[in-house]
């Protein structure tokens, strides 16, 4: 026999652990199946179902049956009485949610909603975690409606504990200020912290109808609603008070008593609501009772009044004429003592107009103080001259009387006296002595140095000098004058000195700065000719003078730009270097590269950028026969075209047509040869322009810029290559478009003493060139320098900028 094992653990969990129950499982499985089963085939026990062989598959067949067609179908059925059960609890949850919304205000059914939610979604994850989750958008609602009914019944607690066992009679102060800002929360919008946009229960509402009740009816109640209506009677209560008015009292004052009394008796104190209203009725009724004491003197003082009115009318009158006058101190003074009699009437009758008489009181002091310091200023300058005449005006006088002209002509706001008007003693005294300072010795100095420095004209200036030093006196402008002679004495002394030298500088110099003071001369105007000469015949009478002086600095300057003229006016000559005599002839160079090459290729390609080899060199050698058999050819020859043919791979190397580590080495070696074969320099010099001639790489042509920059600094070319060298040169600028760079280096090796032996350090003539690049060479031109006539406009320059590195305070023009 076999047995199948029906055990709990086996299948299924969950179920009661009945001892009979798998047994009664197992019998209703066999019920429900069309096969009929001998009874003595299968025996069910509590734990096992024992069965003949013959059994063994129709009972598993059975088995597998119930399994995978029957249990789906109980599951699905199990399944949709579970989701029927979920889905009628969430709408149990849902309706009492939206009923506890609709009404507002009511918690109990509100958190009941939450405890039917809770309790479903607990169950749910317990059974059946498959279904959907309750929708949160109502309980969020719930959530919020509980915060603010929890937060009313908060303030609920709070109304009540401020309202309890009040009545509207024993209402205090402070029990009312509490009360008040209670009901303010109640009426507040949320926003404002308030409570506004809660539901409220019955009892709530009832809570706040008696706490409006205990406001209204209360004694501060009645202050707060009664301070606005009566303060709304008075004329200056404001606009918005008017629509509260009412006959509440036929006496306006009796009203606003009544509310200031109360508001005393209770104490209506600050942060109440009508704080301010209560304040202003309080300071109305004072200036009412003023006002009443005021009106019981008004007709003692009618009569006194007549009299007062009287003398203000006369004190009035001398002031206006006074004032019209502008400059009669002691009228005004008059008016003065009229209105001092009224100031004990004045004082004593302080309800008597006195806005009149008190301004032009006000404004004749003010008057009064300004005359009063144009006669100080009078006699001050009476004092200067008295007993005087213009010829006794010294410097120091006549700067004084000038100060105090500056100040009567000067504006109140400067300190002046311009605002006051002058008697006719006073004017006449102005005149006096302005007439005084026109006529003195610095008067006349002052009104003739300015047309004589504007037109300089030299006697002019000078008559002008001669006064002022001899009365010892100085301004801006005879400083100027004293400049300017100075200047033309120097001018005088210089012209003749630059003549003599003829230096070109000194000369272009002193003859702007002469046109610019407008000074001429004999020699002046022999410079201004010398300077309409062609720039060449200047350049060439200059080199005269300094080799008559022995100037050798000035010579090899003058020198270089003679060279620099024939170059740009002759040097189309020297426009193609291949011209100068010395190059080998195309069809020997090619003779040399042997008969496979092409001729003419190679002939082409002579003097033009290559990456391969030097077939010959570029030159004819001393001594050399272009048409010798090659069997005939010398071996100092031969040595040599070795040589160069090396020295053209060291420039390669150089230059990056061909990879080396040892660039710098091959660099040094191919100065050392120049250095060292003057005869062959001519040859190098071309090996650097047809490399640089149709180069592809920018990077391998400014390599052949810098050795031939390093070559110009080491040795010199061949005399008779000189020219041809230079108009290559420019002709043909760098990358950067430089060229002063390398004449510069040319005129430094030029002129230079030590001839160069050994080759340095190439840091050390790399560090040279640049600083040839920044300053240029000792012996060459610098850029914008005064070379001669033709590169300088002899148009009058700004004297006055010019002269300002000879001042030592400023620009005196």
């Amino acid at each position: 026999n076999q047995g199948e094992n029906f055990r709990k653990s086996y299948k299924y969990t969950d179920f009661p652990d009945d001892e009979h129950y798998w047994g009664n499982i197992c019998r209703e499985i066999l019920k429900t199946h069309d096969y009929e089963f001998d009874p003595e085939d299968i025996k069910v026990g509590n734990s096992m179902v024992l069965y003949r062989v013959k059994m063994y598959k129709p009972l598993r067949l059975l088995r597998n049956l119930s399994i995978e067609v029957r249990m789906p179908f109980l599951q699905s059925f199990v399944r949709g009485c579970i989701g029927r059960y979920y889905a009628k609890e969430m709408h149990k949850a849902h309706r009492t949610f939206e009923e506890a919304l609709e009404l507002g205000n009511d918690i109990a059914l509100v958190r009941r909603g939450f405890e039917e939610v809770h309790d479903t979604k607990k169950w749910l994850a317990e059974h059946a975690p498959f279904l959907p989750e309750y929708p949160m958008f109502l309980y969020e609602r719930g959530r919020y409606l509980e915060e603010r009914l929890m937060a009313w019944e908060e303030h609920q607690k709070v109304m009540e504990g401020f309202t309890d066992g009040l009545t509207p009679d024993v209402v205090t102060v402070a029990q009312y200020k509490d009360i008040y800002a209670s009901v303010q929360k109640a009426d507040a919008p949320k926003e404002e912290g308030g409570l506004a946009d809660v539901v409220r229960t019955d009892a709530q509402v009832k809570l706040y109808a008696f706490a409006t009740m205990l406001l209204t009816e209360s004694q501060p109640g009645w202050v707060t609603i009664n301070a606005p209506l009566a303060f709304a009677q008075t004329k200056d209560a404001p606009k918005e008070y008017f629509y509260k008015r009412k006959n509440f009292f036929k006496d306006d004052r009796a009203y606003m008593t009544k509310v200031r009394d109360k508001a005393i008796e209770i104490g209506y104190e600050d942060g109440l609501p009508e704080t301010d209203t209560v304040q202003n009725i309080k300071d109305e009724l004072e200036r009412l009772k003023v006002l009443d004491a005021t009106t019981l003197q008004a007709c003692v003082r009618r009569g006194m009044a007549a009299y007062y009115l009287t003398q203000v009318a006369e004190a009035k009158e001398t002031l206006t004429k006074a004032m019209a006058l502008g400059n009669d101190i002691v009228l005004l003074r008059q008016g003065f003592d009229q209105g001092d009699s009224t100031a004990d009437w004045l004082s004593k009758m302080s309800q008597l107009p006195e806005s009149v008489v008190p301004k032009l009181y006000e404004e004749g002091r003010a008057l009064e103080e300004r005359l009063v310091a144009w006669e100080e200023h009078q006699a001050y300058m009476e004092d200067l001259i008295d007993g005087k005449t213009e010829m006794d005006i010294t410097v120091d006088l006549y700067i004084e009387l000038k100060e105090a002209i500056v100040k009567a002509d000067a504006e109140k706001a400067d300190g002046g006296l311009a605002d006051v008007v002058r008697t006719d003693a006073q004017k006449a005294l102005y005149e006096k002595i302005v007439n005084m300072i026109k006529d003195s010795e610095p008067g006349q100095v002052d009104a003739e140095s300015g047309p004589a420095l504007e037109s300089l004209v030299r006697a002019d200036m000078q008559a002008v000098k001669d006064k002022a030093d001899r009365i010892g006196y100085s301004t801006e402008t005879t400083k100027k004058i004293d400049y300017v002679l100075e200047r033309l004495l120097f001018i005088d002394g210089e012209a003749p000195d630059a003549l003599e030298v003829m230096d070109g500088v000194r000369m272009h110099k002193v003859l702007e700065e002469a046109r610019g003071y407008k000074h001429t001369s004999e020699t002046i105007e022999k410079i201004d000719s010398l300077f309409a000469l062609p720039e060449k015949e200047f350049v060439q009478m200059e080199l005269e003078a300094a080799v008559r002086l022995g100037d050798k600095k000035r010579e090899i300057h003058r020198r270089i730009r003679l060279k620099e003229i024939f170059y740009d006016e002759e040097g189309a000559q020297f426009a193609n270097y291949l011209d100068c005599g010395d190059m080998r002839p195309g069809e020997f160079y090619a003779k040399s590269a042997g008969p496979f090459c092409g001729k003419n290729k190679v002939i082409e390609g002579q003097f033009k950028w290559t990456k391969g080899k030097l077939f010959a060199p570029l030159t004819k050698l001393p001594n050399e026969q272009l048409d010798a058999a090659k069997k005939e050819i010398p071996d100092e020859i031969k040595e040599k075209t070795k040589a160069i043919k090396k020295q053209f791979k060291n420039l390669q190397y150089a230059m990056g047509d061909k990879k080396s580590k040892k660039a710098e080495q091959f660099t040094q070696e191919f100065l050392q040869f120049g250095i060292d074969n003057p005869e062959n320099r001519t040859e190098l010099y071309c090996q650097i322009i047809k490399q640089i001639t149709e180069n592809p790489d920018d990077e391998s042509k400014k390599k052949g810029y810098d050795v031939l920059a390093l070559c110009l600094r080491t040795f010199l070319p061949a005399e008779n290559f000189v020219d041809y060298l230079v108009m290559w040169i420019r002709q043909h600028p760098d990358l950067n478009d430089e060229v002063t760079l390398y004449t510069s280096a040319l005129h430094q090796k030029q002129f230079e003493e030590d001839e160069t032996r050994q080759v340095p350090a190439l840091n050390t003539l790399r560090k040279d060139i640049r600083a040839l690049k920044e300053e240029g060479s000792r012996f060459s031109i610098p850029i914008g320098a005064f070379t001669g006539p033709s590169n300088q406009s002899h148009m009058s320059i700004d004297v006055r900028k010019y002269n300002q590195k000879f001042m030592t305070s400023g620009n005196l023009l």
